[in-house]
């Protein structure tokens, strides 16, 4: 089963919800915009340069 990717958005939401859910990814970026995005990571991604060039692409 593939895990969720959260976003800062979706983890604000979630916490201000009270919502249970599955641990999934996220990024060091929402970790570091909100802290308690930690308690949602199963696994915290690390961006690299390659990521930021593809991103401009779009």
């Amino acid at each position: 089963m593939e895990e969720a990717l959260y976003d800062t958005s979706k983890v604000i939401e979630i916490v201000s919800k009270s919502k249970e859910v599955d641990r999934g990814y996220t990024s060091i970026l929402t970790v570091i915009e909100y802290p308690p995005s930690i308690k949602y990571a199963s696994k915290i991604l690390y961006p690299e340069k390659r990521d930021y060039h593809l991103a401009v692409k779009w």
